[in-house]
């Protein structure tokens, strides 16, 4: 499988192969669900490329659920949101750049990396949910949580 060079990235080959059509199939059971070392590391490349556009964002759905209950994560996809006011057009520019793949529209964007689904949703900057983000500690690194929990956790 061939690789972007500044990450784990799948492409399409000029062959006309490529390994994204893995990531649409649906994962509903626990054995269709992605391995949490895969997960972690896509994750990682999430950091990553908000790093490189220098943007906060919180984690969102049922794999915050699992960092919260301090559980291994198993999910079928990764959710993320950034506060709408935070994506500047020069941020997109990077972003696009870094991922030429990506999918925007006016309610976030989405891309693949090693073939998990990774969506990323533009959140409402007046939600009270999401104006000061709380803190979950999954492995060694902090993420952003809404905030408050328990009033988020009702709406999963």
């Amino acid at each position: 499988r061939k690789m972007s060079p500044l990450m784990d990235t799948p492409v399409k080959l000029t062959n006309g192969e490529d390994n994204i059509s893995e990531a649409s199939k649906i994962r509903t059971s626990l054995a269709d669900q992605f391995p949490g070392d895969q997960l972690e590391r896509a994750l990682m490349d999430v950091e990553d490329l908000m790093a490189r556009i220098q943007t906060p964002f919180f984690v969102l759905g049922e794999l915050a659920k699992q960092m919260v209950n301090h559980q291994n994560i198993a999910f079928d996809k990764i959710e993320i949101g950034i506060r709408k006011n935070e994506i500047t057009p020069d941020r997109l520019s990077t972003l696009r750049t870094i991922e030429p793949n990506i999918q925007v529209t006016d309610k976030g964007f989405s891309y693949i990396w090693d073939s998990v689904p990774i969506h990323i949703t533009f959140l409402d900057p007046e939600d009270e949910l999401f104006k000061r983000a709380d803190k979950v500690w999954y492995n060694s690194w902090e993420y952003n949580i809404p905030n408050p929990w328990k009033e988020y956790e009702k709406t999963l």
